[in-house]
């Protein structure tokens, strides 16, 4: 059964029938039970599956074996095409995605830009999305740091002519709820990131630390930030080229 509550007025009870109810934090486990047997299908051509709100398949390969690779990929999504169509489902390559990651003398050694996808072909990018985190074919996640840092940066500028009639507690708030959140979503995949982009991400954090102690109005005592820090190394010596495609799959509506 679902209902909308809009404004304090409810609308009429509906059944569902099919499907989640929109914004249902069963929709993601329910939508990973239905497509369970695509790993199978997957598994079939020696690829890694992973799912959860986004589908990913990887293949490792040395450099060299870069198009041999491509023609399975090409193979598994042909066959993943058949199997989503079978189960009202619909490839959409619009939400598909490819990147290869490596290091940049094994990329070099790659000329595969394209891989066809349904009745389209996909370009490879730089970069590619998931759940909120920009990644890139070096795995030095620079875009995912300029893009966490932008919008810190941007969020500060926004909040800065509002907080002078705020509380310290408000002001808080605010900063937990625009920026802090941003700095701390997965950031325990800035372990082992480039000097530079740590104090990249730190220059943001001291900017809040300075800003959040500052009083902004006769009232205001200044706010304590919380402080913290990621660093470290680490050590890769794989020797290959990890090829890794996501895909977005709709209903078909039939």
């Amino acid at each position: 059964m679902q209902q909308t509550d809009y404004s304090g007025l409810l609308s009429f009870v509906q059944s569902v029938l099919f499907g989640v109810p929109q914004g249902s934090v069963l929709g993601l486990l329910l939508y990973v039970l239905y497509t369970a047997e695509l790993a199978l299908v997957v598994n079939r051509h020696g690829l890694s599956l992973h799912q959860y709100a986004d589908t990913l398949v990887n293949i490792s390969t040395p450099a060299g074996d870069a198009e041999a690779a491509i023609r399975r990929l090409t193979a598994c999504l042909i066959d993943t095409k058949a199997w989503l169509k079978a189960s009202r489902l619909r490839l959409n390559p619009i939400k598909t995605q490819m990147m290869w990651l490596g290091f940049p003398q094994q990329l070099t050694k790659v000329n595969v830009s394209e891989v066809p996808v349904a009745s389209a072909r996909i370009n490879v990018s730089e970069t590619a999305h998931n759940i909120g985190v920009i990644g890139d074919s070096q795995l030095m996640l620079s875009a995912q740091v300029a893009a966490v840092c932008r919008s810190g940066y941007y969020q500060l500028r926004q909040l800065r002519p509002l907080v002078r009639s705020m509380s310290s507690d408000a002001v808080m708030t605010l900063v937990q709820a625009f920026i802090l959140c941003r700095l701390d979503y997965c950031n325990s995949m800035f372990y082992g990131i480039t000097d530079g982009l740590m104090k990249w991400l730190q220059s943001v954090r001291m900017r809040l630390h300075v800003w959040c102690r500052r009083p902004h109005n006769a009232g205001a005592t200044g706010a304590a930030l919380p402080s913290g820090s990621v660093s470290g190394e680490l050590q890769d010596g794989h020797s290959g080229l990890l090829v890794t495609v996501r895909y977005g799959s709709t209903l078909s509506g039939r």
